[in-house]
């Protein structure tokens, strides 16, 4: 798959309450920190502030979103969020999609991008960072 990072428009969102909803109880504890049934998971979206923050997505072949990553900013930080659907996994999409979001977050002047990750997320590409970010691991 050919991997292009792209900025998602409020216009899309219903594609990406799409992947989130196609996202299964576990992927969402893991990605929400908490489970999201599919109310709350619509909410979610509709709350998303497109004008400050911002949101990312990877496109299969066939035009599906199969990776998003929400960047909200605030306070001179910002909060990513990152999920990939289960076939696309292992692939890349996760990097890319956060280093996407690094590099926005820079461009905004944020000096601080939080990433909450739960430890049991062994598929979370904030394990394998590049070096320059700092990880820290709070109980």
């Amino acid at each position: 798959m050919d991997m292009h990072v792209r900025q998602l428009s409020r216009l899309e969102q219903l594609p990406l309450e799409r992947h989130f909803l196609a996202l299964g109880s576990e992927d969402r504890r893991l990605r929400f920190g908490t489970g999201m049934n599919d109310f709350a998971v619509r909410t979610y979206v509709k709350r998303i502030d497109f004008e400050n923050d911002a949101v990312f997505g990877v496109l299969d072949d066939e035009l599906q979103l199969v990776g998003a990553a929400h960047l909200a900013r605030g306070g001179g930080h910002a909060e990513l969020g990152v999920s990939v659907l289960p076939g696309h996994r292992r692939r890349g999409v996760g990097g890319a999609l956060l280093a996407r979001a690094h590099m926005h977050a820079r461009n905004w002047g944020v000096r601080a991008l939080f990433m909450h990750c739960l430890t049991e997320n062994a598929t979370n590409g904030a394990s394998r960072a590049p070096s320059n970010q700092e990880q820290r691991r709070e109980p």
